[in-house]
C-alpha cells in the first residue's frame, strides 16, 4: 500500500491526484478485461498495452519521489499513453466482427 502521507507531505491536491491515478489504473484494467470479450481482431493485445503503460505510468510517479532522473522516464511514458491516444487510429478495428 502507497503511504499517500508521505507522498503528498500533507497536500490535498496531491492526495487527490493520487485518487486519479487509481481511477485511471482500474480503466485500464476494466478495458483489459473487456477485451477478452470483445470481437476485435488482436483485441487483447491494444488492450494490454495501454495497461502495461499505465501501470508503468503508476510505478514511475512512485519511484520519482526517490530518484530525481526517474521523472524523465515518468514523462516519456506519459508521452507514449498521449501518442496512443491522440493518433485517433483503432489498430484492431479491421477486424471487427460483422453482423
Amino acid at each position: 500500500m502507497i503511504n499517500l502521507r508521505a507522498a503528498a507531505d500533507d497536500d490535498p491536491v496531491a492526495v487527490a491526484e493520487w485518487g486519479w491515478t487509481y481511477i485511471v489504473l482500474l480503466s485500464a484494467i476494466a478495458l483489459f478485461v473487456v477485451s477478452f470479450g470483445a470481437k476485435v481482431g488482436r483485441g487483447v493485445r491494444w488492450a494490454a498495452i495501454p495497461l502495461g503503460l499505465v501501470a508503468a505510468q503508476f510505478f514511475l510517479a512512485y519511484a520519482a519521489y526517490s530518484a530525481a532522473i526517474v521523472g524523465v522516464l515518468h514523462g516519456l511514458d506519459a508521452l507514449a499513453i498521449f501518442r496512443g491516444r491522440a493518433t485517433g487510429r483503432t489498430p484492431g478495428a479491421e477486424g471487427i466482427a460483422r453482423g
